[in-house]
């Protein structure tokens, strides 16, 4: 009995994704990077599976609204400060430093 590939490679995932996201909640007592193990076991597991990638979506935005919640909000990057001139704002065609002003 030939099993076709398509289920071959879902049993694969489930039992890699499966044994990873054990690993993973063992991780959260023992030592060891157990969020980081769990977010890969997820990420595992949705290249077949659809539940697997909303958790894993849910796992993201949470990630990013704690990092939010420690950090404060991020800025795109069509909002950054603009501290550093460029040299044609400083006045300098060849991008050197401003002589000293006496």
């Amino acid at each position: 009995m030939e099993i076709p590939y398509r289920i071959a490679r879902k049993i694969v995932v489930a039992v890699v994704g499966g044994t990873t996201i054990v690993i993973g909640i063992l991780m959260l007592v023992l030592p060891g990077p157990g969020v980081l193990v769990l977010s890969l076991g997820l990420a595992t597991l949705a290249i077949e599976f659809a539940f697997a990638r909303r958790w894993l979506a849910l796992l993201k935005q949470t990630a990013r609204d704690t990092y939010d919640s420690f950090a404060g909000p991020r800025q795109s990057t069509a909002q950054h400060d603009d501290s550093h001139a460029s040299a044609s704002q400083c006045g300098r065609e060849d991008g050197g430093p401003e002589p000293p002003r006496t």
